[in-house]
């Protein structure tokens, strides 16, 4: 049977963060046009100048600059208001297609695009996987009865309103998203990547305890130092492998014994460093909005059958303990996360135990199966 291209679903996808860029933005943002690719969807990618072209969708490069984290909160409005004034014109330009997925960050690019999406009469699916502005509110970036913030609120509750659907990556939930429809939100948590976690290496000879992520100020890094530091004290011969950058990765930069630092490693690449650990770490600074996210690098350590360390506790060690996939603790805790760390080490059967519970319900933690969720309602 032969599909005509003017006979098949439609979807534009707007995501600031694409490839090259290697951080779990772009990841999710390759995972949902796989899926819909295989789906039969035509798809419209607009994206940074910078994007990697594939020969599956059509792409429109959005020529505005973008800045970065290292520069000041008024030099970050000013480009991406600007990013986000080329992008709603590029849209009211560009052919009209069924659906639009939009992934936020950025709010402003998120918020402009749904507006001109909605008068080409396009179904508008907000992806939520930071919710802006409550991060904002919650972090005290800005207050939260201020004028800047009222005008934010109001222009989140139009965003969801104009929405067909609208997905939630974490656990909390702002003033407008409390009030929406329940049927209206569909949770989809980001999963790891099937296609990356096939072939999995043999462990190191070395017992290995590694982090992989973000290491920026929403991460108790220096939690994760001082746990090197006391397994070191100990003598334990535990060997550490942090992957990641970012404000706070001075603190396991340079010679540190026991540690192999690694600033960069491709998204396809992660798996085969990973697996070759024995546990996995996540260390998140515990205010109260973290306790009810679901970090990236958690479900990598579920695709690598590595068993987890989860700081603070929360949702997702709450999802690690439930399924028996690992232990979670608080970020004043340090003595029981070195005295489990120890255990796993030291405990054959326990760490067996916890593998075997990998193996076998790790595919119900892969990205496709959370976007199928998203597959039901978009037909």
């Amino acid at each position: 049977v032969v599909v005509l291209m003017d006979n098949k679903k439609s979807m534009s996808y707007v995501n600031i963060y694409f490839p090259p860029f290697q951080g779990a933005g772009a990841v999710r943002a390759m995972s949902f046009l796989q899926f819909f690719f295989r789906k039969g969807f035509e798809l419209t990618v607009y994206a940074p100048g910078n994007a990697v072209k594939e020969d599956w969708f059509k792409l429109i490069r959005v020529r505005a600059p973008l800045a970065t984290n290292k520069n000041g909160m008024a030099r970050r409005l000013f480009f991406e208001i600007l990013y986000s004034c080329e992008v709603f014109f590029r849209i009211l330009a560009g052919k009209k297609t069924e659906y639009a997925i939009l992934s936020s960050p950025s709010f402003f690019v998120t918020f402009f695009s749904s507006i001109a999406f909605t008068l080409k009469g396009t179904k508008v699916i907000p992806d939520i996987r930071d919710l802006y502005p409550e991060v904002l509110f919650r972090l005290n970036v800005i207050k939260r009865r201020s004028p800047v913030g009222r005008v934010l609120i109001a222009m989140e509750g139009k965003l969801y309103r104009d929405a067909y659907k609208v997905l939630i990556a974490n656990a909390y939930h702002s003033d407008n998203t409390k009030m929406l429809d329940p049927e209206k939100i569909l949770q989809v948590r980001n999963g790891y990547n099937s296609d990356f976690f096939e072939d999995l290496g043999e462990k190191n000879t070395v017992f290995t305890v590694c982090y992989h992520g973000n290491l920026g100020k929403l991460y108790d890094v220096e939690l994760l130092r001082k746990v090197i530091d006391r397994l070191n004290e100990m003598e334990s011969g535990i060997q550490f492998l942090v992957i990641g950058k970012g404000a706070e990765d001075y603190l396991v930069r340079g010679k540190i014994k026991n540690l192999t630092y690694i600033a960069e490693v491709r998204n396809e690449l992660i798996a085969s460093y990973i697996s070759k650990c024995h546990v996995g770490i996540s260390t998140t600074r515990g205010n109260d909005f973290v306790r009810d996210i679901y970090p990236v690098k958690v479900f990598e350590y579920i695709g690598a059958r590595v068993p987890s360390i989860v700081v603070p506790k929360g949702v997702s060690g709450k999802m690690v303990e439930e399924n028996r996939f690992g232990f979670q603790f608080d970020n004043d805790e340090l003595d029981l996360i070195v005295q489990k760390i120890l255990e796993l080490k030291n405990n054959k059967d326990l760490y067996q135990t916890i593998v075997q519970n990998l193996t076998e319900k790790r595919k119900l933690f892969t990205r496709e199966a959370q976007l199928k969720k998203v597959g039901e309602v978009v037909v």
